[in-house]
């Protein structure tokens, strides 16, 4: 069932109708079909209270100086540069006691763009998980490993932050180091008595 609903969303959005054909048109309803496939909660309404605007489409933010850059790319590649600087400098404006978003997610044509920085504090955002991996294409919603990651990404982001696994990593290396030097102690012991 979900390799169906998977194909529908890629015909749908990779074909003619694109999403990234016209951007402005297409993007609220293309984000909405993807947190219906992914099985994620929807956009929230707007509110007049910005606090509770979270998880909105286009929320409302007072830019203090504008920026004025401009990229000197072409193409694709130029439209991934502008609309993840623009993404920056929105996450940048976000009330600093929320914190920044750990994620990026540029959307442009039939791929999305990852990008992260996991201290929240607004720095500079990175490909993740590295340069040669943070494109996702839409055929590649077919891999359900693509789409968990997708979930995580929404859902409970700071779970893909690699820093969080090392410290895991590195106690489960003791713990079998404390093991190994148990046994050895055991063994010498035991060796001695022969």
């Amino acid at each position: 069932m979900i390799e169906h609903a998977v194909e529908a969303f890629i015909t749908r959005w990779g074909g003619g109708t694109s999403y990234g054909r016209n951007e402005r048109a297409n993007l609220q309803m293309f984000i909405t079909e993807l947190c219906t496939l992914l099985d994620l909660p929807q956009p929230d309404p707007s509110s007049s209270k910005v606090g509770d605007n979270a998880y909105v489409f286009e929320r409302k933010l007072t830019e203090p100086t504008a920026d004025g850059g401009q990229t000197g790319s072409s193409g694709w590649d130029a439209a991934i540069v502008k609309a993840r600087n623009q993404s920056e400098n929105y996450a940048r404006l976000l009330p600093p006691e929320e914190g920044r978003p750990p994620f990026i997610v540029v959307a442009v044509g039939r791929s999305f763009t990852l990008y992260a920085e996991f201290s929240r504090l607004g720095g500079y955002y990175v490909a993740f998980p590295d340069a040669r991996r943070h494109t996702i294409r839409l055929e590649q919603l077919r891999d359900p490993k693509t789409r968990e990651l997708l979930r995580a990404l929404w859902l409970d982001p700071l779970s893909l932050d690699p820093t969080r696994n090392a410290g895991k990593i590195t106690t489960d290396i003791a713990g079998q180091l404390a093991i190994l030097g148990f046994l050895d102690e055991q063994l010498s012991a035991h060796v001695s008595q022969i």
